[in-house]
């Protein structure tokens, strides 16, 4: 089935029954097996980008030369930004978990707030990050120690002439792609981990397979539908690895249903059911 226009894909509670909505068309009824729902979503969420306004100071700022350009885009969006998007934020004392650097960009770093979150500047490799959700109790608990080579023969090609420490939680990998020395990321890692908030946790899984080396590993299909079994309550897969907060289709999985939608990063932190409707 092809699916086309602005609009939300909905699945009831029950896995079997979807309504497809937009202004126009709504398809109910339709059965689907289980296995197949969240692969549907997948593609569903990957098959749409939102298009940002182009404001006139976003006209402005794309005519200027690309390192202005840069120094003036992480002025506006890290410096004067932040405060006018924290304004509706309601739950400032969260805590985000991601496979890779989204949870630092896009719930800290464009909100302008503390870092409470060890993963920051890292990555997981796909089936790892799973594992470490699946019991993470434990894992969490277990000290930071390094290693000097990595379980994954494109990490160790990579960090060849890109190095960077690894580092692990009993058996589960963790790479600190944006760290220089293993002293820093235990340091860091420590003084984040004691700042999380255990009662007010969300969750990210970032997908799929891509030339990016936070990306390696990554079987979006089979390790999502792990990641959709979680307990958690909070819980987003984001699709596209590539996307910004403005322009990314998510797998909203909360409220007792699972739903693609435009994401936005305060309605979900905030907890509100449509948590992604801007």
């Amino acid at each position: 089935m092809i699916f086309s226009g602005d609009s939300s894909f909905v699945l009831n509670a029950n896995g079997k029954r979807f309504t497809f909505k937009s202004d126009k068309k709504k398809l109910s009824g339709e059965r689907m097996k289980k296995t197949d729902d969240l692969e549907l979503l997948i593609e569903r969420a990957l098959s749409t980008e939102l298009t940002p306004k182009r404001t006139k100071a976003t006209k402005l700022l794309s005519s200027l030369p690309n390192g202005l350009k840069t120094f003036v885009y992480n002025q506006i969006n890290y410096k004067f930004l932040p405060r006018w998007r924290r304004r509706k934020l309601r739950n400032k004392n969260f805590t985000v978990f991601c496979n890779n650097c989204r949870a630092g960009k896009w719930a800290y770093n464009e909100l302008g707030l503390r870092y409470t979150t060890p993963t920051v500047g890292l990555f997981f490799l796909s089936n790892d990050y799973i594992k470490f959700l699946e019991n993470f109790e434990y894992y969490i608990k277990q000290p930071l120690w390094f290693k000097r080579t990595s379980k994954s023969e494109k990490v160790n090609e990579y960090r060849k002439t890109k190095p960077y420490p690894v580092g692990a939680l009993d058996d589960v990998e963790i790479h600190f792609m944006h760290y220089k020395s293993e002293s820093e990321t235990a340091e860091k890692w420590t003084r984040r981990t004691q700042r999380i908030n255990f009662s007010n946790l969300f969750f990210m899984y970032v997908g799929p397979p891509s030339g990016r080396i936070d990306n390696l590993n990554v079987n979006t299909v089979q390790d999502a539908k792990r990641f959709e079994d979680l307990p958690f309550v909070h819980k987003i897969l984001v699709p596209e690895p590539d996307a910004s907060p403005r322009t990314a289709n998510v797998v909203l999985m909360s409220g007792g249903s699972i739903e693609v939608k435009p994401f936005n990063m305060v309605k979900w932190l905030n907890g509100e059911y449509d948590a992604c409707e801007r």
